[in-house]
């Protein structure tokens, strides 16, 4: 004999089976959807708005890229500080030997691709009493015409000045690194 089977039995369960499927498929979208991101966006600047824009422009080479202290959880703003030999000033005050942070991610607006022992023009502000730059500063590779481009802008004589700044940057990057 076949079990009697209620009508009112057999659209409760497929509508349980579909509130099921739909809640499964509600979570599976939840696991795969990647979370919301911000990438860096640079609108396209000309030297004299980068120079315009900078507190700081000197020409010098990458002497050491320190990355920021390892944590446990880490963010792409957390920065790298940069340590140049400056060969020549451009604008405002800098020393012999400059100091800039930047993010470690160029996801975060950081500065990327730089390569110790390369030359580069630096545009950078104040933040916090240190020079602070990044990938929509302008910074790049020294290249004699943009050198020559950026000291025609701010009528740059060239050499850095010797200063206390410079007998200090050293000691600076040293009680920096004790943190």
């Amino acid at each position: 004999m076949e079990p009697i089977r209620h009508p009112r039995r057999r659209t409760r369960m497929t509508s349980l089976r579909l509130l099921l499927a739909g809640l499964l498929g509600a979570c599976g979208l939840v696991l795969v959807t990647p979370a919301a991101s911000q990438a860096c966006s640079c609108a396209p600047g000309t030297t004299r708005d980068y120079v315009a824009w900078a507190d700081v422009v000197f020409a010098g080479a990458l002497m050491e890229v320190e990355p920021p202290p390892r944590r446990s959880v880490m963010s792409s703003s957390d920065p790298n500080t940069y340590s140049f030999s400056v060969t020549r000033s451009l604008e405002g005050q800098v020393g012999a030997f400059a100091v800039v942070e930047s993010a470690m991610s160029g996801a975060s607006c950081g500065l990327e691709g730089m390569q110790v022992g390369r030359e580069y023009v630096v545009f950078a502000t104040y933040h916090r009493g240190g020079l602070v730059s990044g990938l929509c500063s302008g910074t790049q590779e020294a290249a004699p015409a943009l050198v020559e481009r950026v000291a025609g802008i701010t009528g740059a004589a060239g050499r850095p000045a010797p200063d206390l700044g410079a007998v200090l940057a050293p000691i600076r990057v040293v009680l920096h690194s004790l943190y």
